[in-house]
């Protein structure tokens, strides 16, 4: 589900902005900075950046490889998990299929997708590999439900890692602030001379001031919506390929996940029934796997 049909959602058509654009702007400003609708033209000149943005992320999720059928015999299934125990386990530890997967089935959708990221395993004593920690994330009704879902965490991940700088640069002030009425309280109490220390922490201020300002947080938020590739990025180069030894020599390369989570996940879509995911939920009391994008 789209952001904008999630908004829909919530709070009814005659709440949401009339277009999609102005729904993603408004959610932008009430991630980073809410004051930034206080600078003039904020909007022509946010709009391009953010369109820019989730159109990278679009492009991106759109080259994953898959779905691969769990339930199709697939000659690709035993590359991808050493036993069937594997799959069930996947599906049954992934905690997004314990939060999502009870509201699809109360939907009636038989068939579900989801992204599977798994993580190489060296053999001892050997050159070889074995594909382990498998889970299952951004669970959806089709493949392109999947990439949807994807996009918009990463949209989301970029916006909240451009909040974060600016929430440390404001306990940057709010310390040179504190550290300020210590020294007053010294030259008062004590009469310490704090002239040249006073003055340069007031300089401190004065910038950090000037780099919090709307005017600069939007200057500032060009420049990261500017740049969204550190927060979601598939390598190919990085990646694996699977080739079965089955008639058609069925391949598939599974490019490696780079984003906010610095386990190095390969990853493609994978498509399976519902019911197959509530029995492997069933059989696990601690689900703990989870992908962070």
């Amino acid at each position: 589900m789209s952001l904008f049909s999630k908004l829909t959602q919530m709070f009814g058509p005659a709440s949401v902005p009339e277009s999609e654009e102005d729904v993603l702007l408004a959610h932008t400003i009430a991630m980073t900075d809410p004051r930034l609708d206080s600078v003039p033209h904020y909007a022509e000149t946010l709009r391009p950046l953010i369109d820019h943005a989730r159109t990278y992320y679009e492009q991106s999720v759109n080259t994953l490889p898959g779905p691969v059928r769990l339930d199709g015999g697939s000659p690709l299934l035993p590359l991808i998990f050493t036993s069937p125990e594997d799959m069930r386990v996947g599906l049954g530890r992934s905690l997004e299929v314990r939060q999502h997967l009870p509201a699809l089935l109360e939907e009636g959708h038989p068939r579900l997708c989801a992204l599977l990221a798994l993580r190489t395993r060296a053999l001892p004593g050997a050159r070889q590999f074995t594909l382990t920690d498998h889970t299952f994330g951004s669970l959806a009704t089709s493949p392109d439900g999947v990439r949807l879902s994807l996009r918009d965490a990463a949209f989301d991940s970029l916006l909240q890692g451009f909040a974060n700088t600016t929430h440390y640069r404001q306990q940057k002030l709010e310390l040179m602030l504190s550290q300020k009425e210590l020294l007053q309280a010294a030259a008062a109490t004590h009469k310490v001379h704090t002239a040249g220390v006073s003055q340069s922490i007031d300089a401190h201020i004065y910038r950090a001031n000037k780099d919090l300002s709307p005017e600069r947080v939007l200057q500032n938020l060009v420049e990261w919506l500017g740049n969204p590739e550190p927060f979601l990025r598939l390598e190919n180069r990085t990646g694996l390929t699977l080739k079965a030894e089955d008639e058609a020599a069925t391949v598939i390369h599974l490019p490696q996940l780079s984003c906010q989570d610095r386990r190095q996940w390969l990853v493609c879509l994978a498509e399976f029934p519902a019911e197959m995911a509530s029995a492997a939920l069933a059989r696990e009391t601690h689900p703990h796997r989870f992908i962070m994008i």
